[in-house]
């Protein structure tokens, strides 16, 4: 016996039921879903800029901070170096300038270092990734104030991270 216009489907001496649809097959095809994470890493400086300030002969001194943030397991170093040979006064009327290599960074070693424009001082390191949030790094500088006219002398500062 034939049903027709229906999707059942019923023969004479089947024992059951067949359902016309879709059907399903489950087989391990050997297909491997991959993830891979590149190594990044970035820095910013928490202030635009750093002011020390004092009289001649003095030795003034301040920090600033800067965050780096980086997922190399080997972690990551922190360089500076000035973009400038001198800083120079905002007065036109100024013709002093401060050589660079008077303002001195904390290096990674506790001691000073003369700024250079030539010539990167590392001020941190270590050997594993930084918080997902990023590290919170100070570098830390001091400068015997020369005796110049009295003006806001400035110049720029590059910070470079590279991760290890």
């Amino acid at each position: 016996m034939l049903a027709v216009g229906g999707s059942l489907l019923v023969t004479a001496g089947l024992a059951g039921l067949m359902v016309a649809g879709p059907t399903a097959f489950a087989e391990d095809t050997g297909v491997t879903a991959n993830a891979e994470v590149a190594s990044t890493i970035s820095i910013a400086a928490d202030e635009a800029a750093f002011t020390l300030a004092d009289v001649p002969g003095e030795t003034a001194s301040n920090t600033s901070g800067l965050t780096v943030q980086t997922n190399n397991e080997g972690g990551y170093n922190v360089a500076v170096e000035a973009d400038v040979p001198a800083l120079e006064g905002e007065s036109a009327e100024n013709t002093d300038d401060i050589p660079i290599g008077t303002l001195e960074v904390q290096d990674g070693e506790e001691t000073y270092a003369s700024m250079s424009d030539t010539e990167s001082v590392t001020v941190h390191g270590q050997t594993e990734r930084s918080a997902e949030g990023g590290d919170t790094v100070t570098a830390s500088y001091q400068m015997e104030m020369p005796f110049v006219n009295a003006d806001t002398y400035s110049g720029d500062l590059t910070f470079t991270a590279t991760a290890n």
